[in-house]
């Protein structure tokens, strides 16, 4: 099955990145879809579970509470 966007991923505890994040790949040319996570477990659960769809680029903040980049 062939999709017609990349599927981008972020773990950011800053609101404010997480949101000047989407913004700036809203503003691209190309077809994105991204999903955002507050913390490293969040991001770590929906990437284990059965069901998710594997994203094609992840980016992590390094320092964020619960679980961080490293650990992811």
């Amino acid at each position: 099955m062939q999709k017609d966007f990349t599927l981008i991923t972020l773990a950011d505890d800053d609101e404010d990145d997480r949101l000047l994040f989407t913004d700036a790949f809203d503003e691209l040319k190309i077809n994105t879809v991204v999903n955002t996570f507050n913390n490293g477990q969040l991001l770590m659960d929906f990437l284990n579970h059965p069901d998710s769809v594997l994203p094609h680029i992840i980016f992590l903040d390094l320092n964020m509470p619960i679980k961080n980049g490293i650990e992811c």
